[in-house]
């Protein structure tokens, strides 16, 4: 295994069927683990199962209720296999209580034509701006290099936008730093602050209740990325009736997307 804190953090151990995971406790959030690195220990259960075919594709991930064990059991079950892609299934309990369900689908991705709407976002290099201190947070954060372009919930009032806004973009590795793969990838797809912190420059009750994951880059392509850093586009459509959503993108350092994603977050304000 490796020596760092995010290998560790989603390590299992077990049977295929029934692999078991011990919460890590330099990943914690406010309440429970960060989800992101919660997600990746999942993919990771199907990663390194010995039926599974391909690379990740696309995963969902349902937050069903909190983790209050120092252990998680994951189940995997492969549903079908096609020509392309696998659909697995996954539950996730607490002693016998489910609280993560997911869904994910695996491919077997062959050269073919390529193109990408999407636009990198224009933005300061990594090494033009300061990292984020997080002393004063939860663990998971410490465990990220972030610097901001736009959106940090945490700036000084003379750094607030006159007009509210849910934007960020934000450059983040892992710290220390990590080479990308699709677990680290994972995680980083939640590495952001809820919206909510963003537009109202409050921190209050928010939690994921669904995250989905979109992989655009398959793993020839990881191994040839130029750094751990990736820039991560984010923003908010809509916050109404306790319920909001999020949206984003994550860019390599050379231009490549890599992920989109989407969540809904369920807050009291």
């Amino acid at each position: 295994m490796s020596d760092h804190l995010f290998d560790q953090a989603i390590s299992l151990s077990g049977t295929p069927q029934s692999r078991t995971n011990t919460i890590s406790p330099a990943y914690q959030n406010m309440v429970g683990p960060f989800g992101g690195v919660t997600a990746a220990t999942l993919l990771n259960a199907v990663m390194t199962h010995p039926d599974v075919i391909g690379s990740p594709v696309s995963m969902t991930v349902n937050y069903l209720g909190p983790i209050v064990t120092d252990e998680i059991t994951i189940k995997p079950k492969l549903v079908r296999t096609n020509r392309s892609n696998q659909h697995w299934i996954l539950e996730v309990f607490c002693d016998d209580d489910m609280v993560l369900t997911s869904l994910m689908i695996f491919g077997s991705r062959v050269e073919s034509w390529t193109d990408t709407d999407l636009v990198f976002p224009q933005a300061a290099s990594h090494e033009q701006l300061k990292s984020m201190p997080t002393d004063n947070l939860p663990p998971w954060p410490q465990q990220y290099d972030m610097r901001f372009v736009k959106g940090n919930p945490f700036a000084s009032p003379a750094e607030t936008l006159a007009e509210p806004s849910s934007e960020s973009l934000q450059w983040t590795a892992d710290r220390p730093p990590r080479k990308l793969d699709f677990a680290s990838l994972t995680a980083l797809s939640d590495a952001m602050f809820p919206r909510l912190f963003v537009h109202q420059r409050a921190v209050v009750p928010v939690g994921t209740v669904t995250l989905t994951i979109y992989f655009h880059v398959a793993a020839a392509e990881l191994e040839e990325l130029p750094s751990p850093w990736v820039l991560t586009h984010v923003r908010a459509g809509k916050f109404s009736n306790s319920y909001f959503d999020h949206t984003g993108e994550l860019w390599s350092e050379d231009g490549r997307l890599l992920v989109t994603t989407n969540q809904m977050a369920y807050y009291k304000y």
